[in-house]
């Protein structure tokens, strides 16, 4: 497994990582190389099925029951660019949000505190796969987050926490991919949010 994790953080606008460039078209930003500085020690051969058409398929699961704890969890149908705070800085973000078929996206609710973790399984299939969780805790909310990408597949994954004022999350990403595997995680931090990432 080659995993490529990418994980800018800001306070209320996005960190720019690449040019200044930022875009969800593909086509604006150059092609991805090795000759260049930010990609210069990225294994981009084997990251090559994410950065042409990735068609194949991204299953998610969770638990249904949470939504009676102030949480609400809902998967739609990727349509345009989504509303996150963040756009992509490079071509192979781009890429992953243009061809991930669905957005899943889970709204903790102000004032809410989880009493358990909230855990979401996306499990990939086909020749290459992409998806975008986008994660909104609201003012004053605390929760637990569990994000674990499983399958065979090249994946590609963004996601963005959105914490608002006085929100508290610890976010814990769980890689079981067999293939490679390229996750950008950007956190969007609001006035005394705090928050904690783990990656397993």
């Amino acid at each position: 497994m080659t995993t490529t994790t990418i994980a800018p953080h800001s306070h209320g606008v996005p960190q720019l990582l690449t040019s200044g460039l930022r875009s969800y078209e593909p086509g604006d930003f150059e092609p991805v190389s090795v000759r260049q500085e930010s990609w210069r020690f990225t294994p981009v051969d084997v990251l090559g099925p994410l950065l042409s058409a990735p068609n194949g398929n991204v299953a998610v699961d969770f638990d249904k029951r949470l939504s009676a704890d102030g949480i609400t969890i809902e998967t739609s149908i990727a349509d345009g660019e989504p509303i996150s705070g963040y756009v992509p800085t490079d071509r192979l973000a781009a890429n992953i949000w243009k061809f991930a078929g669905t957005v899943t996206t889970i709204t903790v609710k102000r004032g809410s505190v989880a009493a358990t973790p909230i855990s979401l399984r996306l499990s990939s299939e086909g020749a290459a796969a992409c998806s975008v969780v986008l994660v909104n805790v609201e003012e004053q909310a605390e929760a637990s987050i569990i994000i674990e990408h499983e399958g065979s597949v090249a994946l590609g994954s963004t996601i963005v926490v959105n914490l608002a004022d006085a929100a508290v999350a610890d976010v814990t990403l769980v890689q079981n991919v067999d293939g490679p595997t390229a996750v950008y995680a950007h956190h969007i931090l609001g006035r005394d949010a705090d928050r904690k990432s783990t990656r397993l």
